[in-house]
C-alpha cells in the first residue's frame, strides 16, 4: 500500500521509449535556449530604442520655440499618463537640463479645477491668483479659471505647449511660434484673430524646414517595421514563421504624432492665409510622419479642390463617424489630429461647439465657411446669430447683407426667409434703430399672421429692447385668434403694467385668473 515513506511507484517506460529519454530531455533545454536567444534578439533594439534620445530632441525643439524671457506655459492632460502630460513633463526636463527651470512656471490645466492645485501654484509663483477660501472646498468653476488666465494675461505672457480648445478661447486665440502657442487676447470688435504677419509666417516656416530636415528623417527609420525576411538567418527565419512583429520604436511614435498634430494646425493656418502649396505641404508632412491623422488627410484632399479652382461645396451629411479613424468622437479627433478646414466638418463641428455654449470662438470658423462658400446660407444664419449674441450687430448686418439684398441667390423668397429678415431686424434693435427694426419685424408678421414662433420671438424680443407698445400690437394679434390664450392675456397684462395702463393690466390678469384658477 503507498504511504508517505513508500509513494506509489511512477509507472515505467515501455522499453521502446527509452532511449529518447535524453533526447526529450536535453530538446528541452534546447528549445528554452533557442526560443530565450530569439526573444533578447527580437526585443534587445526596442529595449535600445526606448533609450534613445528622441524625446530629448523634441524637448529641445519645443524650447526653441519658448520666447526668450519668462511665462506661464499651460499643457492639456487627461491623466499622468496621457501623452500631453508626459509633453509637460519632457519640456520641464529640458528647461531645467538647461537651467531655466525656475524662469516658466508649467500648468497642467486638466487640474486647474481643484482649489490645493491653485494654492500649489500660488505658492510656486506669487502672481497666480488664489483661490477666496470660501471657495476652496468646492471645484473651481470654469468663470473662476477663466477669470484668473485673464487677470495673469495682462502682466505674463501665457503660452500653451499644444494647440487647444475649449472654453479658454472664449477670451484668447493662439498665435504659433513652432511647438509653443502664444495666448492672445481675442479682439472685442471683432472676435477673429488678425492674420498672420509675414514674419510670423516666415519664423514658422523657417522652424518646420529645420525639423523636418533635422528630425523626420531619424523618425521615419524609426517608425519602419523591422522585416525579419531583408536579413534572413535562422533566427529570423524562426521569428517569421512564429509570426512575432517588430514593435516600432514607442518614442518615434509618441513624438510623430506630437509632430503631426502641430503640422496639422500650422498647415490650417498657411491654407488660411491663401498659400495653399505651402499648406499642401505640411498636411502632406503630417499625414506622412503619422498617417493615422485623418484630419490632415481629409485638409489635403480639400487642398487639392482649393488648388484646382473646383467650386466648394459644404455637404454636412457627408460627416459621419466614419470618417474618424481610431477615434471615438469629436474631441477625441482632434485632441490626436488637430483643426479642420475642410468646409463640411468645419460647419458640422462649429455648429456642436456652438450648442455647447461657446459662442465666441466659432465666429471665426464659421466666418471661414462663408469665406470658402459665400452661398452657403446656413453658415451665414449662425454667424449673424453669433454676432448678435455678443452685441456686434454691424457685424450681424454685414453677414446678412448679400442674402438679403440677393435673395434669389440664396434661394429665399417670401416664404422661406423669415430667419433672415428677422435677424436683420434684431440687429437693427440693437443698433438702437427701433423704427427700422419694428417696421421690417410688422412687415413678416403681416406675410405670417398665423406663426406662433414668430409671434413668441418677436415679442420676446420687444420686451428686451423696452419697446412694450410695438409688443403690444404683437399681442393683440395673437389675442384676436386666442383670445382666451393666458400666455398671451399676461403677456398683454405685463406691458400694459410697464406702460402705466393699469386697467388695461387688471382686466387681463383678471381673465387669467379666470382661465388658470391655480
Amino acid at each position: 500500500v503507498p504511504s508517505r515513506r513508500n509513494p506509489k511507484p511512477e509507472p515505467a517506460l515501455p522499453g521502446s521509449l527509452k532511449p529518447l529519454t535524453p533526447v526529450v530531455y536535453w530538446g528541452t533545454y534546447a528549445a528554452a535556449a533557442v526560443v530565450t536567444v530569439s526573444l533578447i534578439y527580437k526585443n534587445l533594439p526596442l529595449i535600445r530604442s526606448c533609450n534613445d534620445d528622441t524625446l530629448q530632441h523634441y524637448a529641445k525643439s519645443a524650447i526653441e520655440s519658448l520666447p526668450a524671457k519668462s511665462g506661464i506655459l499651460l499643457s492639456d492632460a487627461e491623466g499622468v499618463t496621457s501623452s500631453q502630460q508626459t509633453r509637460a513633463l519632457l519640456v520641464q526636463a529640458e528647461l531645467a537640463r538647461q537651467g531655466r527651470a525656475k524662469d516658466y512656471l508649467v500648468v497642467n490645466t486638466s487640474a486647474l479645477n481643484f482649489p490645493s492645485y491653485h494654492h500649489y501654484l500660488h505658492k510656486k509663483f506669487p502672481a497666480w491668483p488664489e483661490i477666496p477660501a470660501a471657495q476652496q472646498m468646492y471645484e473651481v468653476k470654469p468663470a473662476v479659471i477663466l477669470g484668473a488666465l485673464n487677470e495673469l494675461a495682462k502682466s505674463n505672457l501665457l503660452c500653451y505647449l499644444n494647440p487647444s480648445f475649449g472654453y479658454y478661447f472664449e477670451l484668447f486665440y493662439q498665435e504659433p511660434h513652432g511647438l509653443v502657442y502664444q495666448m492672445k487676447t481675442l479682439p472685442p470688435d471683432t472676435l477673429m484673430p488678425p492674420p498672420l504677419s509675414t514674419n510670423l509666417i516666415s519664423e514658422n516656416q523657417q522652424f518646420w524646414s529645420e525639423v523636418k530636415e533635422s528630425e523626420f528623417p531619424r523618425i521615419e527609420k524609426a517608425l519602419a517595421a523591422y522585416d525579419p525576411s531583408q536579413n534572413l538567418n535562422p533566427i529570423n527565419w524562426l521569428i517569421m514563421h512564429l509570426h512575432g512583429q517588430a514593435d516600432p520604436n514607442p518614442n518615434a511614435v509618441f513624438v510623430a504624432n506630437l509632430y503631426s498634430r502641430a503640422l496639422d494646425y500650422w498647415g490650417v493656418d498657411l491654407q488660411r492665409a491663401g498659400l495653399l502649396a505651402e499648406a499642401a505641404d505640411a498636411f502632406t508632412s503630417a499625414h506622412k510622419i503619422n498617417p493615422d491623422n485623418v484630419v490632415a488627410e481629409i485638409n489635403l484632399e480639400f487642398n487639392r479642390t482649393l488648388q484646382s479652382g473646383d467650386p466648394v461645396k459644404v455637404e454636412p451629411g457627408r460627416v459621419n463617424a466614419d470618417e474618424f479613424g481610431k477615434s471615438r468622437n469629436w474631441n477625441a479627433l482632434m485632441n490626436a489630429n488637430g483643426p479642420f478646414d475642410d468646409p463640411s466638418f468645419l460647419f458640422v463641428n462649429s455648429a456642436l461647439i456652438a450648442r455647447s455654449g461657446l459662442m465666441r470662438q466659432t465666429i471665426a470658423p464659421f466666418n471661414r465657411v462663408c469665406q470658402l462658400a459665400p452661398d452657403f446660407l446656413p453658415a451665414r444664419i449662425w454667424l449673424a446669430q453669433l454676432y448678435l449674441y455678443n452685441r456686434l450687430s454691424d457685424q450681424a448686418l454685414n453677414t446678412l447683407h448679400e442674402p438679403l439684398t440677393q435673395p434669389k441667390r440664396f434661394g429665399l423668397n417670401t416664404t422661406n426667409s423669415t430667419g433672415v429678415n428677422t435677424l436683420a431686424a434684431f440687429a437693427h434693435l440693437q443698433k438702437n434703430e427701433p423704427k427700422r427694426g419694428v417696421e421690417m419685424l410688422e412687415q413678416e408678421i403681416s406675410l405670417h399672421p398665423d406663426d406662433t414662433n414668430l409671434l413668441t420671438t418677436v415679442a420676446q424680443a420687444l420686451f428686451t429692447r423696452g419697446l412694450f407698445s410695438d409688443a403690444l400690437h404683437v399681442i393683440d394679434r395673437r389675442l384676436a385668434q386666442v383670445p382666451d390664450d393666458p400666455q398671451w392675456l399676461f403677456g398683454k397684462g405685463f406691458a400694459s403694467l410697464q406702460m402705466s395702463n393699469y386697467n388695461q393690466a387688471i382686466t387681463a390678469f383678471t381673465r387669467v385668473q379666470e382661465i388658470s384658477t391655480n
